[in-house]
């Protein structure tokens, strides 16, 4: 199950983070998700 959650960031941070997931046919949600499985792998 998915849970929607609200983040705030710095808005060309979040305008350039967009452009990358679009140009790698991605959704931001997915890469974030991603991001955060990273980085708990890498800190257990």
């Amino acid at each position: 199950m998915k849970q929607k959650i609200s983040l705030t960031v710095e808005k060309d941070v979040y305008q350039k983070f967009l452009k990358y997931c679009r140009e790698r046919g991605m959704k931001v949600s997915s890469k974030v998700e991603l991001l955060m499985l990273d980085q708990m792998k890498k800190e257990l």
